[in-house]
């Protein structure tokens, strides 16, 4: 049997030895990564002027930064618009879990769910005792058992939070066992795909191109 091959194919090879050669390379560097480079330090000005290595806030705000650039490459892109959209809804959760771990909202959180809020005491109160020179002693005021029993509510509820968003944010991450999708057993491309994007929700980061 004869194989005759199309010119496209041989074409296609000449532009990959294309990309491989060195002026090519340089071509590449100067006007596309180079450009690119400036471009993203624009973007993580904020980022790289705040970075410190000593806390993992920083290296949060760092992905935090990548991943709303991601999103907005998703909004406009070429994917299937059904599962495109739940991948931008898991990024922007996971963007804003990112956002409350970073800046600590989960107190705010906690007294929001709760209705109250955290009540704090600077008030001091003169004590009997003496310093060795004989000098007056404060204490702060104590506060009274309902209100002490209201800030452990609001305390216990913002750790719960706080936990339970670090768990789902790790669960996004990885996404779904696509195992465990109930299996399509017949021909039709369509039926198949809308059976698996049924049970698709977004999540996993690896999926989370255009």
């Amino acid at each position: 049997m004869k194989i005759n091959l199309a010119s496209s194919f041989f074409e296609s090879l000449n532009d990959i030895r294309i990309y491989h050669t060195w002026w090519y390379r340089t071509y590449e560097t100067i006007f596309r990564d180079v450009p690119q480079f400036f471009k993203n330090i624009w973007i993580f000005r904020k980022e790289i002027y705040e970075f410190r290595d000593w806390q993992y806030s920083f290296n949060l705000g760092l992905f935090k930064k990548s991943l709303e650039q991601t999103v907005k490459r998703l909004e406009k892109g070429h994917e299937e618009d059904r599962s495109r959209n739940k991948k931008i809804q898991a990024i922007n959760r996971s963007i804003e879990i990112l956002k409350n771990i970073i800046e600590d909202n989960y107190t705010e959180l906690a007294e929001s769910k709760l209705g109250y809020e955290v009540v704090s005491n600077l008030d001091f109160e003169e004590i009997p005792e003496r310093d060795e020179d004989g000098g007056k002693l404060y204490q702060l005021k104590p506060l009274d058992d309902e209100t002490e029993k209201a800030n452990k509510q609001i305390f216990d509820l913002s750790h719960k939070l706080e936990k339970e968003e670090w768990d789902e944010l790790w669960n996004i991450f990885k996404g779904q066992d696509y195992t465990t999708f109930k299996k399509y057993d017949g021909e039709n491309q369509d039926e198949s795909y809308d059976l698996f994007i049924n049970q698709f929700d977004g999540s996993g980061l690896k999926g989370w191109w255009d």
